[in-house]
């Protein structure tokens, strides 16, 4: 039995304590209101019930007939409209005409009697003052409704308790999860940038050795390693985001690095056509991650080029306060409904069975990333006839 109640108190009651004060203050203030309103209303009751007692003994009580009086108050207990009534007449001399207040069901003392007994005095034509103290019938129905809502409400605020108890556990449990996901996370990064620190250290020494190489090329290839170590070094979780790192850089220097190392990569399946030469600028951006945007947006209109025209084109146009830079490739295109989901996270299309394909995050940390420099990334297209996107960025 104690176990069977300490279960009940841990499932049903514990969960109304742990509430906040803001949501137990308004259960108790609910259930006061009720309790007051059936009080206030129990009042009313009380005077009419009164009143009209008085109404029907006026006859008897203004002719001092005392034997009449006990007579009626008598019938109306055998109606059961009242009981436990008493009958004093008041003065000198306190001489008691009628009295069942004694019996077992009324009320004697207490709370009791200070809640249900009526209380009245009337005057006769003789001079003679009476005192009737009567307790009215209970009215069981009304009772049964009240303790029914008083019921009604504590059950909804264990409900409520109990669900806001499950959201907190759920809450909880999630965070400590995403808490261990983060740990694992910076883990496997430390160790995918440990075990890669090996083979582009080797890249990068087999590079320098390189004889008869044009020194464009190892230029391009130590810059894309360099790069590369960028980007792992970004994976993990506390290092310096692309935010932080917000600085003042040439538009057209990070373009031609990475155009280079396209044009490398690219040099026999692919035409890359730029006119960011023209552009002698600064943009507020992270070089790095600008870098890493523009290579992304390339990669997926390479994988886009389906036709015989196999060709992309970078443009910059700028303006007092933005610069925009074109991409545009001579693809497939995106119907109106891919180009409306585009940028969603982990949505791709248009590359399917490509080698390099990806799984639809590039796009969307784009847009992330450009705006949080108070930039944009959208894309405007046409099936059969190619997609463009356009970057913008703040000048600096």
């Amino acid at each position: 039995m104690k176990a069977l109640l300490s279960d009940f108190y841990t499932e049903y009651i514990r969960p109304v304590f742990d509430l906040p004060k803001t949501m137990q203050i308004f259960a108790i203030f609910l259930l006061l209101i009720v309790f007051c309103s059936f009080r206030i209303n129990e009042q009313s009751d009380r005077e009419q019930t009164t009143q009209a007692v008085k109404g029907i003994l006026r006859s008897e009580y203004r002719n001092a007939n005392s034997y009449a009086l006990s007579k009626a108050l008598a019938d109306l207990e055998a109606l059961h409209i009242l009981r436990c009534t008493t009958l004093v007449e008041t003065g000198s001399n306190e001489r008691v005409f009628y009295d069942t207040s004694r019996n077992r069901a009324c009320w004697k003392t207490g709370v009791g009697r200070r809640f249900f007994e009526m209380n009245t005095e009337f005057s006769a034509i003789n001079g003679l003052n009476y005192r009737l103290a009567f307790q009215a019938q209970r009215v069981w129905s009304t009772t049964a409704l009240e303790l029914l809502i008083h019921l009604f409400v504590g059950v909804v605020v264990v409900v409520y308790a109990r669900h806001w108890r499950f959201q907190t556990l759920n809450s909880d449990l999630r965070l400590k999860v995403l808490a261990l996901e983060k740990d694992m996370a910076i883990d496997n990064a430390k160790q995918i940038k440990h075990d890669v620190a090996a083979p582009i250290g080797a890249l990068r020494m087999m590079i320098q050795t390189l004889r008869n190489v044009d020194p464009e090329v190892k230029s391009v290839l130590n810059r894309a390693l360099h790069r590369a170590e960028d980007i792992f070094s970004q994976l993990i979780p506390g290092s310096t985001s692309p935010v932080e790192l917000l600085t003042s850089e040439s538009l057209t220097l990070c373009l031609e690095e990475v155009i280079s190392e396209k044009r490398l990569q690219w040099s026999e399946d692919c035409k890359l056509i730029s006119s960011s030469q023209r552009f002698s600028g600064r943009v507020y951006a992270n070089a790095n991650e600008l870098k890493r945007i523009v290579s992304n947006i390339l990669n997926n209109s390479f994988e886009s080029l389906f036709s015989e025209r196999r060709e992309i084109s970078l443009r910059v146009e700028a303006d007092p306060m933005s610069v925009t830079l074109r991409i545009k490739d001579s693809g497939i295109g995106m119907t109106p409904e891919v180009l409306r989901r585009i940028g969603q996270k982990g949505f791709s299309s248009g590359k399917n069975g490509h080698p390099t394909a990806g799984q639809g995050l590039g796009v969307s940390n784009a847009i992330s990333v450009l705006r949080t420099w108070g930039g944009d990334l959208r894309f405007e297209s046409q099936v059969g006839q190619g997609s463009e996107a356009i970057i913008r960025l703040n000048l600096s």
